[in-house]
């Protein structure tokens, strides 16, 4: 990263709402939170000295815009998937592995094709594009979406967490 900065494991809140939760896995359970807070942090700090805690979030949010996805396309099943949609009915929302793809344009018509005429964004798999997402929604199922598509199912420790933001 740009500071130098390379972190030896997950930052763990000490105080707070927060307390004892990992920035690691915060990015999955709170990420508007997170966005908000570091926010706060640059306007604390402009051109100031920056703690630990500022600095690993700083290198959290950067590591978090080029995480590639394992989940393969359920359109043509042959490579990972690289976008998400969100398909807006007149009930609500929906978001789900079904309405994933890969960059290939035959997998992106068949997303086209399962909106039928309702409005839908195709976005990409990235921490950063959930700050730009301004409709309210189920976070819970954009956050179990995010973690299938890269392959942490399951129990999500704060040491597997730092070890999938950690990995080039």
């Amino acid at each position: 990263m740009e500071n130098g900065y390379v972190p030896s494991g997950p930052y763990v809140i000490k105080s707070g709402k927060r307390k004892g939760k990992s920035l690691e896995n915060l990015m999955f359970d709170d990420f508007l939170f997170l966005r908000w807070f570091l926010d706060v942090l640059n306007k604390k700090h402009q051109g100031g000295q920056k703690n630990e805690m500022h600095r690993h979030l700083e290198w959290l949010m950067h590591q978090g815009t080029n995480r590639k996805p394992v989940m393969l396309c359920p359109q043509c099943g042959q490579r990972p998937v690289t976008r998400f949609s969100m398909i807006r009915y007149s009930s609500g929302i929906s978001i789900g592995t079904i309405y994933t793809c890969c960059d290939n344009d035959h997998c992106k018509d068949e997303i086209d094709a399962m909106a039928i005429s309702h409005t839908y964004q195709l976005y990409p798999f990235s921490f950063a594009v959930l700050k730009t997402i301004n409709v309210k929604f189920d976070c819970k199922e954009l956050t179990d979406l995010f973690r299938k598509a890269f392959g942490l199912e399951g129990r999500l420790t704060k040491e597997k967490a730092f070890a999938f933001f950690a990995k080039d």
